[in-house]
C-alpha cells in the first residue's frame, strides 16, 4: 500500500532538474579562463540588481561583467 501525502508535500511545486553550474556556464575560452570574483553587497541592491537583470532578459553575471568592462574602459 502506498503511503499518503501529508498537505505539505501533495502542495508543495515539483522541482525541476537545474543544468549543473558546467552546463550553465558559457563555453570556457582556454585563452581567458573564467576566474571567481566574490565580493559582498547590501541584500537590497542584489535583489534589485537581481530584478534588474530579469527585466532586461540577462544574468547577474552578465550586468556584472557589462558594468566592470564599462568603468574600465
Amino acid at each position: 500500500m502506498k503511503p499518503k501525502k501529508d498537505l505539505a508535500q501533495s502542495m508543495a511545486p515539483r522541482k525541476t532538474e537545474a543544468p549543473s553550474m558546467k552546463e550553465a556556464m558559457p563555453a570556457v575560452d582556454m585563452q581567458d579562463p573564467l576566474k571567481h570574483l566574490t565580493i559582498q553587497i547590501p541584500a537590497s541592491l542584489r535583489n534589485e540588481l537581481k530584478i534588474w537583470a530579469v527585466q532586461r532578459g540577462m544574468t547577474v553575471r552578465e550586468v556584472v561583467e557589462q558594468a566592470i568592462r564599462d568603468a574600465i574602459k
